[in-house]
């Protein structure tokens, strides 16, 4: 039987309620996820630490991303 992994994807968390730390909705959303995928735009790192929390985590950068060089393009 084939086992379901749940991947989750999430962008521009440099605006609005990502800003400081991100949203309790959206952690337990991740703390459902097999691995968690950033399309860019976190405009601070520690954003993959607490996206880290809950699944292995692969970001890239984003155009927002000034001082996040060691993200891929």
């Amino acid at each position: 039987m084939a086992r379901t992994i749940r991947v989750g994807l999430i962008a521009d968390s440099h605006v609005g309620e990502f800003l400081e730390e991100l949203p309790a909705w959206v952690h337990r959303v991740c703390a459902e996820c097999d691995l968690i995928l950033h399309a860019g735009d976190l405009s601070r790192m520690e954003v993959i630490e607490e996206l880290e929390q809950h699944a292995p985590v692969i970001a890239v950068r984003g155009d927002h991303d000034v001082g996040c060089d060691a993200l891929p393009t």
